[in-house]
């Protein structure tokens, strides 16, 4: 297993074309990952599926189990012990609060959980940039890359109901499809360890990346799909998702509530979120829909097979989406807009926060103005001073 890890730990860290080629073989070179136990809970938590897992031997944290990122990543240093004294290779750079800029690194980390045994295991160690107004709950993620490996010659079963991940021997897929499995049209990349499940809507059948990271919208189409937005939806520049950096960015954001969807033979209704955030090749379904049926993944005859479970299919709401302006205290303590719904004109994106009804935006009350603002759909009765 470990050397077959470490061709597709080579192939996958390529594209990080300006790290040290020498630096990065010393740190996958030894890398492994055992398959310990047939089960592992997770616990689902704000559309997140939390894994416990042990660090360097250290406190047991509880990280986002994510089948949409690649590699173990870390948002803190401070996780793993002995971290300034670890071989590291750098690449790229974090702004912090204090306008001081720190480097993320890859290193060699060892880290257990009742499924998974990674040893020496090549991890990102990003520094996630958040608002100070809030802690970051957000201590790291579980990359898929391992999973075709690990489940070689075996099923995995994503099984929502009773809140686990399972590794089924492959005798057991008849059981399991006449209990109500179904396959579904399906497609594998990055080396199998992502695969895309098919929807339609609107007639278009479109692949959609099956991405257990993303929290927000049941279902994300990208700006580049076939997918026509249905009438009517409502309409949103700037951030409404933010990315896996804890960043935000600007984009054109349509959102269709009670939205019919097939998959396989099925129908259902959900909401969609059509947004240029998403300017890649796939689209994108968050554990807000995937939490809604079982899973059974066949990483060797890449199949995918699904099951409607007890969870009940909810959606957004239309009062979701009745506001105005959103604002977001960054972490160097300003005030800013980030979304305004489509075509008003009395703030602009970005604008900066200066007063509201005379009282001056300071570190001390940023955070209760970020709440106070955020609350209210409609600023028609604050007295709201901004500067570009």
């Amino acid at each position: 297993m470990k050397n077959k890890l470490f061709k597709i730990s080579l192939v996958l860290l390529t594209s990080i074309t300006f790290l040290s080629s020498c630096n990065v073989y010393k740190i996958i070179n030894n890398e492994e990952v055992l398959k310990t136990n047939k089960e592992q809970p997770f616990e689902l938590e704000g559309n997140k599926m939390y894994v416990n897992v042990v660090i360097e031997n250290g406190v047991e944290e509880k990280l986002i189990f994510d089948t949409g990122a690649t590699k173990n990543i870390l948002f803190d240093t401070l996780l793993i012990p002995n971290y300034s004294s670890k071989q590291k290779v750098n690449f790229g750079k974090t702004k912090l609060p204090d306008g001081s800029a720190v480097k993320n690194s890859l290193v060699a980390v060892n880290m257990k959980s009742q499924m998974f045994d990674f040893k020496n295991y090549a991890t990102g160690v990003l520094h996630h940039s958040s608002s100070n107004c809030r802690e970051n709950s957000k201590k790291g993620l579980i990359g898929s890359y391992p999973l075709p490996i690990l489940f070689n010659g075996g099923l995995l079963q994503f099984d929502f109901d009773e809140q686990k991940i399972v590794f089924l021997e492959k005798s057991e897929l008849e059981t399991r499809k006449l209990m109500g499995f179904k396959e579904v049209k399906t497609k594998f990349i990055k080396s199998n360890s992502h695969f895309l499940v098919y929807l339609t809507i609107n007639g278009v059948e479109e692949p959609f990346l099956f991405d257990t990271g993303n929290s927000s919208f049941p279902i994300i189409v990208s700006s580049k799909s076939e997918i026509k937005s249905e009438l009517p939806f409502s309409e949103y520049d700037g951030a409404l998702l933010s990315l896996a950096n804890g960043k935000h960015n600007n984009a054109n954001n349509l959102i269709k509530l009670n939205s019919s969807f097939k998959i396989a033979d099925e129908t259902y209704e959900t909401a969609y979120l059509k947004t240029s955030t998403f300017e890649g090749d796939y689209n994108n379904i968050g554990t807000a829909f995937i939490k809604n049926f079982n899973w059974i993944v066949d990483y060797d005859l890449q199949k995918v097979y699904f099951k409607r479970n007890s969870i009940q299919l909810s959606s957004p709401t239309i009062s979701s989406f009745e506001f105005d302006y959103k604002v977001f205290a960054d972490p160097t303590n300003e005030l800013r807009i980030i979304t305004k719904r489509k075509g008003l004109s009395t703030f602009q994106l970005n604008d900066k926060i200066l007063s509201v009804n005379g009282v001056l935006i300071d570190k001390e009350n940023i955070c209760e103005y970020e709440q106070l603002l955020n609350k209210n759909k409609k600023w028609d009765n604050f007295e709201i001073k901004t500067k570009k």
